[in-house]
């Protein structure tokens, strides 16, 4: 097996011409070498550094002033394929884009759960990774709440903070009692003293997290609608300008404030689907991303924007 394997793979012999050399059929060669991939003999990798669209991500990076765009091919046009890409992409910018020492808050959502199942053993240390927002208590698993956390502290053996409150309560007056309490409190400290961002983009929309778990009920969407927001980053609204949109809502979360967000030194943001244009655009002129990962269709829909 392990011989067929070699011919098919390293010396690029076909099939036909294995089963002459070996003097068995076409269609036991082809099972051996399926054998050999299933048995983890064989392992087969793409390079996604190599796979950037670079007079596209070019022009997106000055356009925009962002500090580096990476632009990632749409190979396969459905969504779910599209978002692996991405966020393998990602995956390996991280890896040369993180040094030792520094301190990472993450977000959650549909592409860091994804993100997360990417990540590999990277060769730094002494890092702590920080969650940015709290969380949805019935959705916190299917989004990935702490994925990215543990994926990260898996691959360089550093240490995770979560924020053990729900990411908006009922009122302000709990908000803030939850904010004071010790652990909370500085855990939102350590939020603020990042180094490095890695996030999404939220839409505004009935079908987004946020609304499915009850945190925007139909007032606050329609409100948050009215005064233009078009996304969040870590439950945190912005408009089409990049403008913070805030309302009551804000006096209740449980997350790092947009204000101190923008303040992080290095926003690294992954995004895949062309809907999300407008709100990257937000985002971009709000001062909250300095670097990008997305698609290529993504890409061209935020290209084409004002």
């Amino acid at each position: 097996m392990l011989r067929i394997t070699e011919k098919y793979y390293i010396r690029h012999m076909s099939q036909k011409d294995i089963a002459l050399q070996e003097n068995i059929s076409v269609p036991t060669v082809s099972r051996m070498i399926s054998r050999a991939m299933e048995s983890g003999y064989v392992n087969i990798t793409i390079d996604y550094s190599f796979l950037t669209e670079t007079e596209l991500a070019e022009e997106l990076r000055i356009k925009y002033g962002l500090d580096q765009v990476t632009i990632v091919p749409v190979v396969i046009p459905e969504a779910p394929a599209i978002l692996l890409d991405t966020c393998k992409a990602a995956a390996t910018h991280l890896a040369s884009a993180l040094t030792s020492g520094s301190i990472i808050g993450t977000a959650w959502g549909n592409t860091m759960k994804c993100l997360a199942s990417c990540i590999e053993p990277m060769d730094i240390d002494r890092i702590k990774v920080v969650e940015l927002n709290g969380r949805c208590a019935d959705a916190a698993a299917a989004q990935g709440a702490d994925d990215m956390v543990h994926a990260l502290i898996s691959a360089t053996g550093g240490q995770g903070y979560m924020i053990p409150a729900p990411v908006v309560v009922d009122d302000s007056r709990t908000a803030e009692m939850l904010r004071n309490d010790s652990g909370i409190r500085s855990v939102l400290q350590m939020a603020e003293s990042c180094d490095v961002a890695i996030f999404s983009t939220g839409i505004l929309s009935r079908d987004s997290i946020m609304a499915r778990s009850g945190f925007l009920d139909k007032g606050m969407y329609e409100l948050l609608k009215e005064k233009g927001a078009v996304g969040d980053i870590a439950s945190g609204y912005f408009d089409f300008e990049g403008n913070i949109v805030d309302s009551e809502l804000e006096e209740r979360r449980i997350s790092l404030p947009l204000t101190a967000f923008r303040a992080i030194p290095s926003k690294i943001c992954v995004a895949s689907g062309k809907e999300k244009a407008k709100v990257l655009r937000g985002a971009i002129k709000g001062g909250f991303i300095d670097s990008l990962i997305a698609d290529e269709e993504l890409g061209r829909a935020l290209l084409l924007l004002g």
